[in-house]
Order: structure tokens, then sequence, then C-alpha cells
């Protein structure tokens, strides 16, 4: 009976006083010393608090929680009172800005509060003590010039307040004033802080409420008496109404009008229903703010500030933006918006925080300098998102205008070391839930302590052992993998679990989105989506600039996404900053592109794709302001072009003519709409086919082009989901040799499609009949003709292609002396070329010195003793000593010149510059991430000649390589080695050319020569620079080293969505020329991973345009392809 018994005496210490002489008497009184309640209490109903971090505990109420948390007293709006407390600071539990104090409170957007406070750990941590207020959620409002108040006469504010020691803290509101008081136990007054309401914009009234942040603080001899307080109309004024909602979804798909926002299949694809029933696709951005984007460097925001000069107020400010936005095709508001720009044309949704916030009180991974990992298994978790739910979702459950909730943001389900939250929870003591869950689930999962040992390497006793381990050994077996994504998958189950039911409790109208995976997820998509209307996703991915397509396999990953999660998906940011705003965009993710051109057509290619896939239903850009050019702070550098609108609030327009221009055909591509032609050859030589993948009919324009030259022209129509063959007719004989014939299709509204690349097709024809080589006819009875198309829109001059075809090898296996020559367009054979084979492999590289647009050349392969033919001498010069060697190929040279290390080059230099050395780096996954590089060179295969000189280089690792890293933390520091590196040989092919300012690379194998298995994550070019001789001031820009004294750019390229590639620097200084694949595959002791892998291209060039002028001259030769045809006799 006791619990009854304290809720009853709180009701009488709370209840308004009655007295005959009502204006002698307060109105309300109460008083609460916290000995009543239960240890673990909430404090309710007396108390209100908003967050699990609020408990009794022997006498006193006490919060921990790291995030900004009130506890409101349950009591009516309350105006000339005063408010006391004894307040004791046990201990900091953040490191940012902390406080802990009595408030007055309407709402979090509306309060005043007098509190101890400590500045950020960064800042040296000093105490003092302030009275500040939060009027219409601008903090320090008493300073605003809209806002600003009278200060009274007082002193103390910077008042060194000590831990452990109780304070008095006393807030007093009259009619015309606010005045705070910190007292000791005695009443020496330490501190007297007030303001004067010369100005109506203020908080003039409210409840009585504690608050706290970032301490562990302790609230006792709480006390409020009140003269006067506020009508029910006051209090009623308080609760949220909200504007009708006006639909700007789409009448031509329509649902069922539920008055909320819901999701729904129609034919296939998944649609938002809006709540009047028409159909909606989610196109948002982020952080439509007023006040977005501190600069700590600064002391302010930057884009705030100058918004203010502009507008002078968030509304003037809001009204202008609004219309932008509308104007641009924007339908949604995405995270973090302002409340002025909401219910006025444009839905929006809310982020929640459940896992991060509960993060800074338990976690399983750390809340360091990003999200963390919330310990889902705490006792306290489920009440935490109990709290939280009913603070922000219960009081907007009646808002047509918002479409659902964000869970959090890109939590860290990979945990510290990057392997997922088992090794992060497992390091936990003994006694911790997390802890305590794995071993269960073990003791479950094993039973026998000796099935366990073998699955991880141990050797225990028993289970119990467990619990006072704080790691495993970095057991690489089958089993081991699959217990750390058990735990994984145990954890999701109760993460989505409890944040789904705790909203879904305090708000069944609007929908849980997911919880905005950071890129991708660990195996539980299906769990989100067994407990999420939608799936939410952050993607920053690759845009081919010059195809117009996605170039990183994203559409792959998002069907597979899909397949698992079985429900509508959303990406919840994306961008692609360009270099040429004047920021450095060094900080944050996303592909930087060159210019602002490049960021509007990386734009339309990134969002049409998302608006066509059919179980994507939404879209919320990143972002609507850029980041200040000093970043945001130190421990979140972030600095970057990501905004519709400059910091000057300035509109980037070819960015948003693109988002107009394309915004208004949404639902056109996601009810397939929209004409998606495909050209392919056809069943018969000369023949193609043309088919439209669309709904809807597609007109096209069509040509024939036959070596460069258009020989027919038509139109067509073409139904949809239909196709058409089309034959090529040409009355003109073709000359002996090669041809290449090509169908070109375009349709009418061409900017809808997904995919240009595949609107042309081409088929090679090979005419015999030219004439033997005169040189050839006696000493050669056999040739293998082939040819060299170029299929892109440049001519290509001096390119080395290489063929490796199924006739080239029985071909090169037989031969006795091989020569090449080059026939002209009419098939007269005209001109020996320079070529070197590989007969081992079947291959051989020929230089063509130009060929145009839409052409091809014709070769032609003699095997014979052709005395003639005079051998022909490299341009690259290649001098080798015992171990080491230097080669110069006219504008580089790269030089071994320590056969003790394991480099590839230990040092290369562009027209006697120094730039740096190269060397191979495999990411070994054995209990912890380590980066190892080769000690040692086994052995060098040379292929030298007038094409290119190539390196075979066999490296190997036993002792202690060059490179030797594990991950790296935000103040640089590196983590310490726990595991050992395992042995490996790995074998690499580098290839120099003539007269080139770049050479090329690629892995052929990797081997494991260790005793144990070991995880293969990936493998790396790794190019490590020191430009002009010094590292000190090299830049990371994307893909390159920068030195701004030479100008010099030293970085890498490649044309294949499978190598990924990053340069930067971490705190420390460090370099990380990331240049990598993701292999994920384990290797067993003497396995080698030998799959075909794609080329890397290491390039060196004096200015940017060179550096481009490389890049497109790389692609134009990539672009040409080789094909054999019959042998000639």
């Amino acid at each position: 009976m006791r619990s009854r018994s304290l809720t009853i005496l709180l009701l009488l210490l709370c209840l308004p006083a009655i007295s005959a002489n009502a204006q002698k008497s307060p109105v309300f009184s109460c008083q609460d010393n916290f000995s009543n309640y239960n240890d673990g209490s909430d404090g309710s109903p007396a108390w209100i608090t908003s967050s699990a971090g609020w408990g009794v505990s022997k006498g006193v109420f006490s919060c921990d929680d790291p995030d900004k948390q009130f506890a409101v007293l349950s009591s009516p709006l309350l105006k000339k009172f005063f408010i006391e407390a004894r307040l004791t600071i046990r201990e900091k539990t953040g490191s940012d800005w902390k406080i802990a104090g009595i408030s007055v409170f309407v709402d979090e957007k509306n309060y005043w509060h007098l509190a101890l406070a400590e500045k950020p750990d960064s800042a040296g941590g000093g105490h003092f003590v302030e009275l500040v207020e939060m009027y219409d959620n601008a903090w320090l409002s008493q300073s605003i010039t809209l806002t600003k108040l009278t200060p009274l006469a007082s002193k103390g504010g910077s008042f060194n307040w000590e831990y452990n020691h109780p304070y008095i803290l006393r807030i007093e509101m009259a009619d015309e004033t606010i005045t705070g008081f910190v007292k000791e136990l005695d009443g020496t007054i330490r501190s007297k802080l007030g303001f004067r309401f010369n100005n109506e914009k203020a908080v003039k009234y409210g409840k009585p409420a504690l608050d706290n942040g970032s301490f562990r603080a302790e609230f006792d001899d709480f006390s409020v008496k009140a003269e006067e307080d506020m009508k029910s109309a006051v209090e009623d004024a308080g609760k949220p109404s909200f504007a009708p909602y006006e639909s700007r979804g789409w009448e031509g798909l329509k649902g069922k009008a539920s008055g909320f926002f819901r999701v729904e299949q129609a034919k296939g694809t998944w649609w938002v229903i809006d709540p009047f029933g028409n159909a909606f696709y989610i196109i948002g951005t982020d952080h439509a703010s007023f006040k977005v984007h501190w600069c700590e460097k600064l002391g302010y925001a930057p884009y705030s500030r100058n918004c203010e000069k502009i507008y002078g107020t968030e509304e003037k400010w809001s009204d202008s933006t609004v219309g932008r936005l509308l104007s641009w095709g924007f339908n949604s508001l995405g995270a973090n918006s302002s409340l002025f720009i909401r219910h006025r044309g444009l839905a929006h949704t809310e982020i929640l925080g459940m896992g991060t916030m509960f993060a800074g009180m338990e976690n399983i991974t750390p809340r360091t300098t990003w999200t963390g990992f919330p310990n889902v298994f705490s006792s306290r978790f489920e009440k935490y998102c109990d709290k939280l739910a009913q603070k922000i979702c219960a009081p907007v459950k009646d808002d047509p205008w918002l479409i659902g909730y964000f869970i959090d943001n890109e939590l860290e389900w990979y945990g510290t070391a990057g392997k997922g939250i088992f090794d992060d929870a497992f390091s936990k003591p003994a006694e911790n839930s997390a802890k305590k869950a794995i071993v269960e689930m073990l003791i479950n999962k094993y039973n026998k302590i000796n099935m366990f040992n073998e699955a991880w390497g141990t050797n225990l006793y028993k289970f119990e052992e467990l619990y006072e381990l704080k790691k495993l050994p970095g057991s690489a077996s089958p089993q081991a993998q699959a217990d750390r994504r058990d735990f994984i998958r145990l954890a999701a189950e109760k993460y989505f679990s409890i944040t789904s039911a705790a909203i879904r409790r305090h708000d069944p109208n609007h929908m849980v989105l997911g919880c905005r995976f950071a890129g991708s997820a660990p195996d539980v998509w299906d769990i989100a989506g067994r407990y999420c209307d939608i799936v939410s996703v952050n993607c920053y991915r690759t845009v081919d600039l010059e195809k117009g397509i996605l170039a990183d396999g994203f559409e792959k990953d998002l069907a597979s996404w899909y397949g698992s999660a079985k429900r509508p998906m959303m990406i919840t940011e994306w961008s692609f900053p360009a270099l040429d705003a004047g920021l450095p965009c060094k900080g944050g993710a996303g592909q930087r592109v060159p210019i602002q051109k490049d960021k509007a057509f990386a734009f339309t290619v990134f969002q049409k794709l998302l608006f066509a896939t059919p179980f994507l239903v939404g879209s919320d850009y990143f972002m609507w302001a850029d980041e200040p050019e000093l970043g945001i702070s130190k421990t979140f550098p972030e600095d970057s072009n990501y905004g519709l609108v400059n910091v000057n609030d300035e509109p980037y327009t070819l960015l948003t003519r693109a988002a107009t221009d394309l915004h208004q055909y949404v639902y056109t591509l996601h009810s397939r709409n929209a004409p998606e032609i495909s050209v392919r050859p056809g069943k018969e030589k000369g023949s193609f086919e043309i088919s439209n993948s669309g709904e809807t009919d597609a007109a096209c324009s069509i040509e024939i082009i036959m070596d460069g030259k258009v020989i027919e022209q038509r139109k067509e129509t073409i139904g949809g989901n239909k196709s058409v063959e089309l034959k090529a007719t040409y009355s003109f004989i073709l000359a002996p040799g090669g041809h290449l014939l090509a169908c070109k299709a375009k349709p009418e509204n061409e900017f809808l499609e997904l995919d240009r690349t595949n609107n042309i097709a081409t088929q090679v024809l090979y005419v015999p009949g030219a004439a033997w080589w005169d040189k050839a006819q006696k000493n050669s009875s056999e040739r293998l003709p082939f040819v060299i198309c170029n299929f892109s829109d440049k001519t290509v001059k001096d390119a080395s292609v290489i063929l490796k075809t199924p006739d080239i090898y029985p071909f090169l296996q037989k031969a006795k002396k091989l020569s090449v020559v080059c026939a002209s367009a009419s098939g007269v054979i005209n001109e020996i070329a320079p070529f070197q084979a590989r007969p081992a492999e079947g291959e051989i590289a020929v230089f063509a010195n130009e060929i145009k647009p839409m052409e091809c050349a014709t070769f032609y392969l003699y095997n014979g003793n052709l005395a003639a033919v005079q051998p022909q001498r490299s341009k690259i010069e290649y001098k080798k000593e015992g171990d080491v060697f230097g080669a110069d190929n006219g504008v580089m040279k790269f030089y071994r010149t320590d056969a003790a290390k394991g480099n590839a080059f230990d040092r290369i230099e562009l027209k006697g510059i120094e730039l740096g050395r190269f060397t191979p780096l495999v990411w070994q996954k054995v209990g912890q991430n380590m980066w190892i590089g080769p000690d040692s060179v086994e052995n060098i295969e040379i292929n030298h000649g007038p094409v290119f000189l190539s390196f075979d280089m066999t490296f190997s690792f036993s002792r202690g390589g060059s490179e030797m890293k594990t991950e790296v933390d935000s103040k640089g520091n590196y983590a310490s080695m726990t595991s050992r590196p395992h042995s490996f040989r790995a074998k690499y092919r580098i290839t120099i050319f003539p007269e080139k300012q770049y050479f090329s690379s690629r892995m052929l194998w990797i081997e494991n020569t260790d005793k144990e298995p070991w995880e293969l994550g990936a493998y790396y070019h790794y190019l490590v620079s020191n430009i002009n001789g010094s590292v000190k001031d090299d830049e990371a820009r994307g893909t390159k080293w920068f030195d701004p004294g030479t100008g010099i750019s030293f970085g890498a390229a490649a044309f294949s969505p499978e190598i990924k590639i990053t340069f930067w620097k971490d705190p420390g200084g460090t370099e990380h020329p990331d240049t990598w694949r993701e292999v994920g595959k384990m290797l067993k002791p003497g396995e080698r991973y030998s799959d075909p892998q794609p080329e890397v291209y290491i390039i060196a060039a004096k200015t940017e345009g060179e550096w481009k002028e490389i890049i497109d001259s790389i692609k134009f030769h990539s672009a040409l392809s080789a094909q054999s045809f019959p042998i000639e006799k």
C-alpha cells in the first residue's frame, strides 16, 4: 500500500491552497523532499520526466542523462511564484556544454532556467552560473535583438561552483522581473542574476521544473509557492493545433484516405498515400533551418548570421524558404527542419534519436565523436524510449502534415572495430546486461564448452569464464563469424521491437521510418522491415559523369536490401559536393565533383534513379545550406558544398534549376510512364533490336552509322514493353577489313531515361580479302586478323590496346616469329605496328596511332620468319643492378632503390620532381582490422618492349612490413595491436607506358602463407606522397594528393565501380591514400584469391587541367575494344 499512500501524499502537498483570504494565500504550493518514493521511481505522477535518466534513489531525485532533459512538476501554469531546490552535482556524463538547475517551463521551446554550468572539455571546462531564456525555440533569447531584455543588477555569474557541494537554487518570478539566486546552505548568496520584462516577447509564466544535461546531478528539498496561476484558456492555448492539410499528391493513383500518411503497394510499386488518399512520393531536403551549422572556430553560425542581416527574423526567412522549396518542386522537409516552415505546404518528418541519446547513458559502442550504439539489453532502454515517445510523439499524433518518425540517424551498427557490436559488448564488465546477453546466447547455442572452444580457438573450462574475459581470440572460423552476426541480429530485434512499440503506443497514426542506416547495414534488413513502415538509409554513391549512370553498383545494393527488408525504402541523405564553391570540401561524405554543372548533373542522375525505383518511396537531399568554410567543430570538421544555397542564402541556380526540371516528372517516373529505350544487336548480322521497357509509347529518331558516317535515318514509335527489329540497308560494297556498324535511338523525351548508355549498339563486320603483305608472301603461311574499335565520340591517339581472345592463345603457341601490320581504311596493308606478346597468357598488346570516333582499325598478326622486319626498340629505358632498378618513360622515372623493403617503387618522379612511393597493402580481419604491407619482393618478371614495360612483382609478408596499420581514432591515435598480422604473398602487375604521365597496377593474386586462416577484407594500391621532397604540405583532394607549392597532383583513377578511392589524412597527419577493392573472403592456409581484377591508374599532373586531360585520355583509351577473326592462310 506504500505506493498508493505516496500518491495521495504528493497530491495533498501539491493541491491549490484553500483559504478565505485568497489575496494573501498562495493559489498553489508544493514541497517534495523525495523521501517517500520507492527507489527507481521516476517521480510520477507528481513529476513528468522526459527521460529514463531521471530516478529517485535514497531520498534524492537524480538524473544522469548526457542530453538535456526536464522533470516537470504536475501543476497549473503559474505566475508570480518562486521555485527552490537543493542541487548537488556529482560528476559529468558528457564532454560538451553541461548544465543542471531549476526551470520555469512552458514547453521545450519556451522556458527559463537557472543552472550551474560547465564549459565543454575542449574549452577548459570552466564553471559558471547562468539564468537564460528559450523563447520560441531561440536559445539565449534574452540577449537577442528582437527579444532582448534589460538585465537587473547582478553578481556572481562567474561563480566557480564545486562538485559534490550542495547549493540552494531559487527563481523568483514577478510581474515585471525574473531573478535567480545560488546560495550556500547557510543562506550566503553566491550568485544573483535577473532580467526586467521590458519586451512582450518573453516567458512570463510556466510550470516548475528541474533540468539536467551531461551531469549526474542530485535534487532535494524542492518547493514552490505561487500567488497567481494562469486561466485554463491559456493552458488550452498551449495544446497543439494543426493547419488543415493541403494535398500535393498525385491523383493518378488513389488509395484510402485515412487522414494521415501511410504506404501501399499497387501493381508492384510502393507508394506513400497522403491524408487525402492521393499517391505521394516524398521529395525533401535535410536541415532546412534558420539556425544551421554552428562554426566552433567562429563562435557563431555564419548562415544564420547572414540570414539575420538579410531577413531580420526567422519568420521572414521562412516565407522565402517555403516559397523557394515549393518552386523547386520539393514537397517535404527532411530531418531537422525549422518549425517556422512546417504546415505551410510541405509535409515533414521528426527524428527522435532514441538510440543515440540512450547510448550517452548506457552503450554497447561508446558515443564519442558520433552516435554510438545503445545498450538495448538494459532494463532502462524500454522505459527511456517510452518516455521519449510520450514527450515527442504524443503531442503531434493528430498532425496531418507529419509523415512519420526516424528512430535515429546513423547508429554505429558496425561497432568500434568495424566488425559489428559483438566485440564492444563482449569487452564490458561481467555485470553489464549486454555482456550477459552475449554469454547467454553462446551458452544456448553451444551447450557444451568443448564445442565453443573448437569454434573460437579457446581453451576454457566452463562458460562462466567468459564473463571475466574482455576479448575473444580473433577466430575467423565460420562458427565464430556466425556468432557475431547472431548477436547483431539479437540486438537489432531488441532495438526495433522496443523503439517501434514505444512510438506506436503514443502515436498510432504516423509511420515508423526506420533508423537511417549509414551507407549500409549488417544482416538486419529483414528485422528492420518487420517493425518499420519504411526502411531508411543514408547513401553517398558515385555517378559516372561521362555516362550519366551510377558507377558503383548502387542499383544492385538497393535490390539486395529490399529483397531482405520486404518493405518500401527511402534514401534519407545523398549529395555531390562541388569543388568550385570556394569551400575546402575535405570533411563529410559524398563524391566530389569538379564544378556546379557536374553537381547538378549528378543530382539529376541520382534523383531520377530514386524516382524510378518501384520500392523507393522517398528521397531527402542533403541538404539545404552549405557548411562553414572553417568546418563545424574539431570533432565534426565538415566543410563541404552540400547546399541548395550557400552561406549567404544564395541558391546554386544550376542545381535548383535541375531540381525544378526533374521534380515535375516524379509521378511519371515512379509510375513507369516514361520511355526507357535500349538497343542491342539483332539475331541477324547487320540487324538491331530496339526495346522500350517503359509503360508508355516512345517515339524515337533512329540513326544507322557505318564507320563514323550516318548512312540511314528513320522514325519509329515503340510501344510500352515492346521491341522492334531493324536491319541496316546499305547499297555500297564494303572494302576488305573491319567495319564498325552502329544503331542509335533517341526518344523524344530522352531527359526522362534512366540509362542512355544502352541507346546505342554496335557490331563489328569483317570482310576478308585484303591483299597479303608483300614482305610476308614468301615467309608466312597464315595470319590472324583483328580489329580495334573506338566506341567513343573522341579521336584516340597513341593508345596501347591489349587483345586476348580464344583465337590468340593457340596462334601464339605455334608461332615461330610474329609481326603485326596495320591496314588502311581501303584495306591496303601499309604500316608495321609496334606490338608485344605474352604467349603464356594468350595476349598481345598493340600500339595504335590514331582511331577516329565510331571507326575501327584493322591489324594482321603474321606468323613467320620475316627477315625484312626490323626489331622495334622500346621508348622506355630500363636499367637493373642486382635487386634494384630504374626506369624512365620519357616524362616519369621509377626507382626501386632498397631491395630490403617491400615497396614496388621507392621513389617516383615527374620531370625531375619527386612524387612519392607505391606499394601494395592488404586488409586483414584477424580479430581486429589490420592493414599490412609486404616486407619483401620475392621475384620480378619483366616484359620490356615497344608498347610497355611491365613488372610482375611477387610480394611477401612474414615479419614486419613498411606499412602496418590498425584503426585510427578521432585524435589520430592508432589502436593497440591486439592480434598478430598473418603472413601472405601477393602478385601485382605494374605497367609503364612510353611518354605517359601515368602507370597502371592490377592485382593478380593474394595467397595465405600463414598456418591459420584469415579474412581478406580488401587489397589496396597504396600511393604514399612526398611531393617535392616533403609530405607535410601535401593535401588530400578526393582521389589524389595535391602540393600547393608546385601545383602537382599525384593520385589514382579507376573506371570500375568495384574500385573505391578516397585520399585522406587522419587528425595525426598520417596519410591514407585508400585505393581499394573489397573482397571479404576467408583464405585457408595455402589458398589463393585470384579472381580477375580491374586496373587502377596512378597519375601525375602539374595542373588541374592536365589532370583532367590525362583522365579523359585514359577513359578514351579504355573505350577501345579489340576483336579477332578466323585465321587466314
